[in-house]
């Protein structure tokens, strides 16, 4: 038994170092096109709006019909699917990869959101944006070689070794697409 319990806070010391090593390759973006101008049916909400919550919870139930198809003007990719090109994550707990080609994500467009908690200052602004998908399926190419033999007792491990590969990638998405549509187009004084 504690022979078990010294392996499993090893393989657990080993798997963090490993993963605090690694930086997860962050893929190439679109060219985005700087945005200095909102198309006139694109709503807004305005800063200083006590009822700005519900504003901004609208605009986007607005805006959710054209976000199937995309929306070019705003550099904001078709979602109905999603298609990525080439996504791989490398597993360092045991050995493994995940290679995905043609990536089809269906479901994302069907987003609702159920809450907005908005707090914004001159410099600063933070969203807490509570969301439902009823469900997301996905389909493409892709090879995944992982080895292991005791799945469950990886499980979470794995998912929080994920989690900190997607974090790094989904701030790059972020950033790139909001430093070329400045905040202050939606949110007006």
């Amino acid at each position: 038994m504690l022979l078990s319990s010294f392996v499993l806070i090893l393989l657990s010391c080993l798997s963090a170092w490993c993963t605090a090593q690694k930086k997860p390759e962050l893929p190439k973006l679109p060219e985005l096109k700087k945005i200095t101008s909102l198309p006139a049916d694109i709503p807004t909400c305005q800063r200083n709006d006590p009822k700005i919550n519900n504003c901004i919870k609208n605009a986007y139930q607005a805006l959710k019909p054209r976000l199937k198809d995309g929306i070019p003007e705003l550099n904001i990719p078709v979602l109905g699917p999603l298609v990525i090109d080439n996504l791989a994550m490398y597993v360092k707990m045991g050995q493994g990869v995940v290679q995905l080609r043609g990536l089809h994500i269906l479901g994302i467009n069907d987003t609702d959101i159920g809450k907005v908690l908005a707090q914004i200052t001159d410099d600063h602004a933070r969203f807490e944006v509570h969301t439902t998908t009823p469900h997301i399926y996905f389909y493409g190419n892709g090879i995944v070689n992982y080895i292991n033999t005791n799945w469950n007792s990886y499980y979470k491990q794995m998912i929080a070794e994920i989690k900190k590969d997607l974090e790094p990638i989904a701030l790059h998405f972020f950033n790139a697409y909001n430093d070329a549509l400045p905040f202050d187009l939606f949110i007006t004084n």
